[in-house]
């Protein structure tokens, strides 16, 4: 997942950073989730940050709807990963209906 920035030091605010963090805060916090890994893509990314499938404990994988929303694109950064057909198809759906990041 890519969203924009919205808290990164020393880098400007990006169009529908803030709306991201929000939406990804209305689905996540004070719920219970799980979390998997994909094996194509390890652990962490080249920053350090940890890489996985993020499901709430109704089964929604996280991932998906912050695609649906337009809030993020999907990358492997060059690798595969598991869900790249479904994650790229949600994505472009937003894209083409100009939802959140894809309306700046």
């Amino acid at each position: 997942m890519n969203a924009p920035e919205s808290v990164k030091d020393d880098a400007p605010v990006e169009c529908g950073g803030p709306e991201a963090s929000t939406y990804l805060h209305s689905l996540l916090d004070g719920s219970q989730v799980f979390l998997s890994a994909d094996p194509g893509q390890g652990v962490r990314d080249k920053y350090d940050r940890i890489l996985a499938y993020v499901w709430t404990a109704d089964g929604t994988l996280a991932n998906r709807a912050i695609l649906e929303h337009g809030h993020a694109e999907a990358t492997g950064y060059g690798k595969p990963f598991a869900y790249s057909e479904d994650f790229t198809a949600a994505a472009d759906q937003a894209q083409e209906n100009k939802a959140c990041r894809w309306s700046c």
